[in-house]
């Protein structure tokens, strides 16, 4: 691995309450290299909403997934500086994290 390669991922795993925690942007790389994966698509991407399908090799339909400001009210989340500046790119990284460990736990190698 290049060092710039091992820097780059470096910089996208994070130690959370003392446990190993791959960034959104790192699961979806990992999930989208794989030729498991046959497609990964962005459908919705709003303040409110932000909708994924995914088609994993050998599954006889695709996979949708939607977060919601709703769902991220309900954790919690959105008193949450980044949640209030960035609302969009914080419910992309929920789902697509979220569908990532849902469709793909081998490849992101059940890190969390």
């Amino acid at each position: 691995m290049s060092t710039c390669r091992y820097v780059q991922t470096k910089n996208r795993i994070h130690v959370i309450q003392g446990r190993p925690v791959l960034s959104a942007d790192l699961m979806v790389a990992l999930v989208r290299r794989s030729p498991d994966c046959e497609f990964w698509q962005l459908v919705e991407s709003t303040p409110e909403r932000c909708t994924i399908k995914t088609k994993r090799r050998g599954d006889p339909e695709p996979t949708v997934m939607t977060w919601t400001m709703e769902d991220a009210a309900r954790a919690k989340l959105t008193t949450k500086d980044n949640w209030r500046m960035h609302p969009a790119a914080m419910l992309r990284a929920r789902c697509s994290a979220a569908l990532a460990r849902a469709m793909y736990p081998d490849l992101i190698m059940g890190l969390y």
